[in-house]
């Protein structure tokens, strides 16, 4: 495993509890990036949805 993609692992790995959704959150940082990640997680807020789905 390369090291982004370890660190995105260990990163979400204290904030989405459900493994599947968890895969999902590392490969997705590890495509287009940990801020992309958190500005749509931080949009999902914004407009009261669930931002760990």
């Amino acid at each position: 495993m390369d090291r982004s993609l370890r660190f995105n692992a260990n990163r979400f790995l204290k904030v989405i509890p459900d493994s599947g959704e968890r895969v999902k959150f590392v490969l997705a940082a590890h495509n287009i990036g940990l801020g992309h990640v958190n500005d749509a997680q931080q949009l999902a807020k914004k407009y009261g949805k669930n931002h760990l789905i």
